[in-house]
């Protein structure tokens, strides 16, 4: 079953993915901070990180939420192939994992 994230499972399906892409942090669950970024148009976008290392880290995760209907104005599997080609080419965030209505995607500081 593919992992769909809402309000009412938000913090704990991020933190059970972050935990997925970073077993460091297993046995940091209380340090996790979850926050919401400012910015998208269409879509919500959240962070999860170690408070220790504050959000402007390299070890910072971003968890893009799909907006509801936002895959009739744009195409997703056009979107991940543009993802890769950026990071192919050094000018894009590494992609972690896709879920159903959204990805999580490395943080880049700066």
């Amino acid at each position: 079953q593919e992992v769909f994230i809402d309000d009412s499972n938000l913090n704990d399906s991020i933190i059970k993915i972050s935990i997925s892409i970073k077993p460091n942090w297993s046995n940091r669950i209380n340090d996790v901070v979850i926050k919401r970024v400012n910015g998208g148009i269409t879509n919500k976008l959240y962070a999860s990180f170690l408070k220790q290392n504050g959000l402007n880290s390299s070890e910072t995760l971003l968890f893009k939420l799909y907006g509801l209907h936002t895959e009739f104005f744009i195409d997703r599997h056009e979107e991940m192939n543009i993802m890769r080609l950026a990071v192919q080419a050094g000018l894009g965030a590494k992609f972690y994992c896709k879920f159903k209505n959204g990805m999580c995607y490395e943080f880049l500081p700066g």
